[in-house]
């Protein structure tokens, strides 16, 4: 296994990314990371929400888009590892421009890919996909990695997932013989738990909403939800597993109803001024207003369904045991409580120990 000499980490103010590289710093590696669009009050204010010392030369940020391929060679220069996190897709159910989110998808990973197999240090690349690449979960059958998602059945965001992976697969396989590094993909499920960066992603939408009981009810659907913390470390240990190599893996703690995220959170706040939603809209209702906007369609085609995946290899492989989906949960809603993007009530109580 190459020994890590330093580890680039795209997409340096994403969710994941926040939480992978303060991980990747406090087991001692040297993380050089990129945003779009960079500049001095942008690396100031990442060094200071990660904890980073402003004078620390283990950690730096460059510029660099996924969708401009001549800007990452420079990058890759010097790095032995590098953790795909980028993506140039927005909008988690957003069906709008459908085609223009897979191009762009595809066309950024090629763009990165390209440039790690001509750069010699590179020996392994950590790609994030999605378990929605591996599935459309309409059905109850045991899911494992070896599967795909049909691109027909998925939403705009799911097909771009999966397509790109895909696409990484494919690249690999034709560099035939000469494969300079290894690949490996994390699959992870609905991304939640606590957050530090500048803004806490679209899974984070769903947390808000039901706390502040914005939708007075909430469909009949189970999201295969995630803590942050298992994905990053789940990068971060695949960064030198070796059984890890040319492997997907599933990373998801558990399938869960959007009213039991609401009784969870109803649980720990009800008693501190919130009214979390709890109550389960009408199917019939959401079917009929499916005619009218396709967006619910694929609620409809989820309705009541709890599925169900094989994660033997992320805690076999990757040795992770998934943190409690309540702590997930409630440690999310403090986050963006504390952090300004929800407001206190005259009754909100801070947890002694904040969520990190």
């Amino acid at each position: 296994m190459a020994e890590i000499t330093k580890v680039l980490v795209t997409g340096a103010t994403g969710f994941i990314a926040g939480h992978v590289i303060k991980h990747l710093l406090q087991n001692g590696q040297c993380v050089r990371a990129t945003t779009r669009s960079n500049n001095e009050s942008k690396e100031r204010e990442l060094r200071e929400k990660l904890g980073i010392d402003p004078d620390s030369k283990t950690f730096e940020l460059v510029e660099a888009d996924v969708l401009v391929a001549d800007s990452w060679e420079a990058v890759l220069d010097g790095c032995s590892h590098v953790i795909q996190l980028a993506s140039p897709t927005n909008g988690f159910w957003n069906e709008e421009d459908e085609q223009e989110l897979s191009d762009q998808a595809i066309r950024g990973t090629i763009n990165i890919l390209t440039a790690c197999s001509k750069v010699l240090s590179v020996k392994r690349v950590i790609f994030t996909s999605s378990v929605l690449a591996v599935s459309n979960f309409r059905k109850t059958t045991p899911h494992t990695e070896k599967d795909w998602a049909d691109v027909d059945e998925g939403t705009a965001y799911s097909k771009s997932k999966t397509l790109a992976e895909q696409a990484a697969w494919q690249f690999l396989k034709s560099l035939e013989g000469e494969k300079p590094f290894e690949l490996v993909c994390i699959n992870p499920g609905f991304v939640l738990g606590p957050y530090f960066t500048r803004s806490p992603g679209c899974s984070a939408a769903v947390i808000a909403d039901t706390l502040m009981n914005k939708n007075s009810r909430v469909p009949h659907i189970a999201l295969p939800i995630c803590d942050v913390r298992d994905v990053a470390k789940a990068h971060v240990t695949a960064l030198t597993s070796q059984e890890a190599a040319n492997k997907r893996h599933i990373i998801v703690s558990d399938f869960v109803f959007c009213d039991k995220i609401g009784k969870i959170l109803s649980s720990e706040f009800k008693t501190q001024g919130y009214n979390p939603t709890t109550a389960v809209a009408s199917r019939s209702l959401v079917k009929f207003l499916s005619f009218f906007d396709s967006s619910h369609r694929p609620t409809i085609a989820s309705w009541g369904i709890k599925p169900n995946v094989d994660t033997t290899r992320m805690r076999e492989v990757l040795k992770i045991t998934p943190t409690a989906i309540d702590k997930t949960i409630v440690d999310m809603a403090y986050s963006l409580i504390q952090n300004g993007f929800l407001p206190e009530t005259e009754q909100f109580r801070a947890p002694n120990n904040p969520p990190v």
